[in-house]
């Protein structure tokens, strides 16, 4: 069983994803599984995966095509590659990265989990050297650097917080332990966006998590969606988070100022744009959550005592 379990999803990004997986099979250290979470590819990625990593180039083809199975509209292709063992998971129908990554978790064996996209690069030993955290983010840089001096990196704090009112935390390069994902589906697949919020607000909910400080990084963050609206899904994911029963009577507090902040916006978007059925839904929301605020008495002794994650 592999120490490791990385999953790398994709989507129609053939050469990008032939450079992350020559990069990870590159790594001296060995002791990790790679799972290639496709969903929905139709430019010829799983073939020329298995061209380049699988025993007979010359029967690629053939095993792409028997590969599939029509009840469930899958593929699911195990390969050896310099001792290392490759899955290769195509969901034909798109499902979302969400859908992918879950169905690579489902048979990942790994107690650490890793996330790779291109660029990326992380030390596998920061879990253990640190066995009080759940997860360790990578920093990410839109400068090239070359690879990092061995010595022990920086670790910087990373609270529930701060995701919940930052820019949105990067999956990317993260090393989580298995037990943070305890018995839930890790990826909520009713989210098209903003899964990754919602994952981090779950696992900084439970677990302390920190951010390696050293960049590792050389491709630049991910462009961020500016479509009108994307607020609805963050409520969506806030509503769980004020709903799971794992946060401190001070974190409730503040996820309910932030789902009144973010009706607020869906609700003046929606009025603008005449969508008056939408503006009044996010607008009960908002008076809902406005009222729960005001229950939660901040001068209460229990706040004081509250840990803010």
């Amino acid at each position: 069983m592999a120490r490791v379990s990385v999953v790398v999803t994709t989507a129609n990004s053939r050469d990008a994803l032939l450079v992350t997986v020559d990069s990870l099979l590159r790594q001296t250290w060995r002791d990790f599984e790679l799972f290639v979470a496709d969903d929905g590819s139709t430019d010829g990625t799983g073939l020329q995966v298995l061209s380049r990593l699988g025993p007979d180039p010359t029967r690629a083809e053939r095993v792409w095509w028997d590969s599939l199975r029509e009840d469930t509209g899958t593929r699911c292709i195990r390969m050896i590659r310099d001792s290392i063992c490759v899955h290769y998971l195509h969901q034909v129908t798109p499902r979302g990265a969400g859908a992918a990554r879950n169905r690579a978790l489902a048979m990942a064996s790994g107690d650490l989990l890793a996330f790779a996209d291109p660029g990326d690069n992380w030390q596998l030993d920061l879990l253990d050297e640190n066995q009080e955290l759940g997860a360790v983010l990578l920093t990410h840089s839109q400068k090239r650097r070359r690879a990092a001096p061995r010595r022990k990196p920086k670790l910087d704090a990373v609270t529930f917080e701060s995701i919940l009112v930052g820019v949105e935390e990067r999956l990317s390069g993260a090393l989580v332990r298995r037990q943070c994902l305890g018995g839930e589906t890790p990826f909520d697949e009713n989210l098209p966006v903003c899964e990754e919020y919602d994952f981090w607000l779950r696992v900084t909910s439970r677990w302390p998590a920190a951010r390696c400080g050293d960049a590792y990084q050389d491709d630049g963050p991910v462009a961020r969606s500016t479509e009108w609206g994307l607020e609805r899904f963050r409520v969506y994911a806030l509503e769980k988070a004020y709903q799971s029963g794992h946060l401190t009577p001070l974190l409730r507090h503040r996820v309910a100022e932030e789902l009144v902040r973010q009706c607020d916006l869906l609700v003046e978007g929606y009025r603008s744009r005449e969508n008056h059925e939408r503006a009044n839904f996010y607008d009960r929301k908002k008076k809902r959550f406005s009222g729960e605020i005001a229950k939660l008495d901040l001068s209460d002794p229990v706040f004081s005592r509250s840990q803010v994650g």
